[in-house]
């Protein structure tokens, strides 16, 4: 017994110390940013919560992704153009080195109000090649019109998987497949942040020039976004920004549940 209780006090002091790193990292990352930013000067009262705001979201969505989520399908195969907009397939798509346990507390919105058909994707972890991925996704999507027979495609993406999405929603097999792109926190090119963070493989996905391919109906933002700035790296188009909030943050902000609901409605 008193093994049990020495391995649980490690564990419980291991946690409080990572969450404690966690903290001073985001922490950091506000501090860079308050530097940086072109709004006027930032309080230090400012920078401590949306440290805090940010903190907090990472550890919620943290603990989604080690729970994990599962799809959601109870519409039958859509054989007649007169159907319901929440039958309608929506793919959830994460950022390139996260999981779709990202979206376990909006898949869970979403089936609240009525949606029947969601389906969480994730990228395989051996993969780094761009082509290897983007057909990874495209073939994760001709699976879902297939089994739902649908002949439209929503998708809410999440962070650095926008040039890949970009390619593939513009691939010749989609052509006369009705899209609609909800992309969130979806930057269109690496900022100063994201490249001292990034892997190869964010790197090599963003090398690629997205300026002739598919872009987001919809994006949506922090305007305290500690890791994407300054606002140049969202590139044009139709944006929502949501303050006073951050990067993860916005996964959520109710602003995003609602404004999802609107687009998927």
């Amino acid at each position: 017994m008193e093994i049990v209780l020495a391995v649980l006090q490690l564990i419980f002091i291991l946690f409080i110390f990572s969450i404690a790193l966690l903290f001073l990292f985001v922490l950091l990352l506000t501090w860079s940013w308050a530097q940086t930013t072109d709004q006027e000067t930032v309080s230090l009262r400012e920078i401590l919560s949306t440290t805090a705001i940010e903190w907090g979201a990472l550890i919620t969505l943290t603990m989604g992704q080690i729970i994990g989520v599962k799809g959601f399908w109870e519409a039958p195969p859509i054989l007649s153009e007169k159907v319901s907009a929440r039958q309608l397939p929506v793919i959830f798509i994460p950022s390139l080195h996260t999981s779709s346990g990202l979206f376990r507390i909006l898949l869970w919105r979403l089936q609240k109000h009525f949606f029947t058909s969601l389906w969480p994707f994730s990228w395989k972890s051996f993969l780094n090649s761009n082509d290897l991925l983007e057909d990874q996704l495209l073939q994760f999507i001709h699976d879902v019109l297939k089994s739902t027979k649908s002949p439209t495609i929503r998708l809410v993406s999440f962070g650095t998987s926008r040039p890949i999405i970009s390619r593939v929603l513009s691939h010749p097999s989609l052509s006369e497949i009705q899209k609609h792109w909800i992309a969130i926190s979806a930057p269109k090119k690496l900022s100063r942040t994201l490249q001292f963070l990034s892997t190869t493989r964010t790197k090599n996905c963003f090398q690629i020039s997205t300026r002739s391919f598919t872009e987001p109906n919809l994006l949506i933002r922090g305007s305290r976004d500690v890791i994407c700035y300054p606002d140049d790296v969202w590139g044009e188009g139709r944006s929502v920004s949501i303050s006073p909030i951050g990067h993860y943050a916005v996964m959520l902000h109710p602003i995003t549940v609602q404004r999802a609901l609107e687009e998927l409605s």
